[in-house]
C-alpha cells in the first residue's frame, strides 16, 4: 500500500471487538487486549507516516441476550442503518479526546433504545421474548463501563505519544449464531434465587444489522479524512522548494542577461550617436565640390568608424589571418 498510494496508504481502519469479549473479560484482560490494539495502531502509524480515523465495531451483538428479540421487527432496509456514535474530528477537550464523549453520546442510544422498548414488548406476546426485550437496554448498560474503560485505554492522549484518531464507535451483527449471554439475569438469579429466561440459539441467520450503510455511509465517503504521508508530504515539500529555487535562478539569470544586453545597446547607442556628432562636425558646412580630399577623407573615416557599422576591414583582416595561418 505504502508503495503503490504513496500518497495517502489507507483510508482508515476498523477495529473490531467482540460484544462477548466485553461482556466475560475480566479488567486485565481487557486492558491486555486494548494495549495490543493500541500498539498495533501506532505501528501502522509510524510505518505509513501518516494520522488515520480508526473506527470501532462491536461485533457479536446477536450474542448479547434480547438483541434478536428487540430487533426483530426491523425490515431489511431497517436492518442496513447505522447504530452506532460518529465523533467529531476534534474534541471539546483536547486532555481528554473525543472518547471522553462515549459515555454520554451511549447513554443517548439506550435512551431511543428505552422509548421503543414499550412498543416491542406491546407487539410481542411470547412472555419470555418480553422478557429478553425488556432486558436488552440493561444488557447494554452492562457492557457501557468495560466499552468506556476499553476505548480510553487505546484512544486517550497522552504526553508520550499521539493518540489514535477515534472516529466513531459502532454496533453490528453479521450472523446470528451461538447462544446469547444473559448478565442481567445471570446477576439477579444468582442473587435471588430465581430462575433465568431460557436461551436459545438463533439458528444461523444470516441477516446482518447495522452494516450496509456503515461503511456506504460513513467508512467510505471519509476516505479522505486522514492525513497525507508525511514521508511523502516532505519529499513534495523538498520538489517543490527544488522547482521554485530553480525557477528564481532561471529568472535572475534572465533578468541579468536582459540587463546586461541593455546596457550593451544603450552604450551602442550613445557611441553612435557620438561618432555621428563627429560625423557632423566633420562636414559642416555642407560638403561642396570644392572641399578638399583632406575633408572628405576624415568624413568617410568617421563613417567607417560609426558603431555597427561598416564591417569590410574586419572581414579583410580575418580573411588574410585565415589565408596566412597554416591548416
Amino acid at each position: 500500500m505504502k508503495k503503490y498510494r504513496t500518497r495517502r496508504p489507507i483510508n482508515g481502519a476498523i477495529v473490531t471487538v467482540s460484544l462477548v469479549s466485553l461482556l466475560t473479560q475480566t479488567r486485565t484482560e481487557r486492558n491486555l487486549h486494548a494495549r495490543a490494539i493500541k500498539q498495533r495502531i501506532q505501528e501502522l502509524k509510524n510505518q505509513l507516516g501518516m494520522d488515520f480515523p480508526v473506527y470501532v465495531v462491536m461485533t457479536k451483538a446477536d450474542l448479547v441476550a434480547g438483541f434478536s428479540e428487540y430487533f426483530a421487527d426491523l425490515t431489511p432496509a431497517e436492518r442496513e442503518q447505522v447504530w452506532g456514535i460518529t465523533f467529531p474530528e476534534h474534541a471539546e477537550d483536547p486532555a481528554r479526546g473525543v472518547v471522553g464523549m462515549f459515555n454520554k453520546e451511549f447513554h443517548h442510544l439506550l435512551e431511543r433504545l428505552v422509548s421503543r422498548m414499550n412498543d416491542r414488548m406491546q407487539q410481542t406476546r411470547d412472555i419470555d421474548k418480553r422478557t429478553l426485550i425488556y432486558e436488552f437496554p440493561k444488557q447494554l448498560r452492562l457492557i457501557q463501563s468495560a466499552a468506556d474503560d476499553f476505548l480510553k485505554e487505546i484512544f486517550v492522549p497522552n504526553s508520550f505519544e499521539e493518540a489514535p484518531m477515534l472516529r466513531g464507535v459502532y454496533i453490528a451483527s453479521a450472523t446470528q449464531e451461538g447462544v446469547p449471554i444473559d448478565r442481567v439475569m445471570a446477576e439477579t438469579s444468582g442473587g435471588l434465587g430465581l430462575g433465568q429466561v431460557p436461551l436459545k440459539q438463533p439458528g444461523g441467520e444470516t441477516n446482518g444489522y447495522f452494516i450496509k450503510r456503515l461503511f456506504e455511509d460513513v467508512i467510505f465517503p471519509e476516505q479522505y479524512i486522514g492525513s497525507v504521508n508525511r514521508h511523502h508530504q516532505k519529499h513534495n515539500l523538498w520538489l517543490r522548494r527544488g522547482v521554485l529555487a530553480t525557477s528564481c535562478a532561471a529568472v535572475v539569470a534572465m533578468g541579468a542577461l536582459w540587463f546586461t544586453s541593455y546596457n550593451w545597446n544603450r552604450t551602442l547607442v550613445d557611441d553612435a550617436s557620438a561618432a555621428v556628432a563627429q560625423y557632423h562636425a566633420i562636414v559642416e558646412p555642407e560638403l561642396t565640390p570644392d572641399t578638399d580630399v583632406i575633408t572628405l577623407t576624415h568624413a568617410l573615416d568617421a563613417l567607417r568608424d560609426l558603431p555597427a557599422g561598416y564591417s569590410g576591414n574586419k572581414i579583410n583582416e580575418d580573411a588574410f589571418k585565415h589565408a596566412l595561418i597554416p591548416r
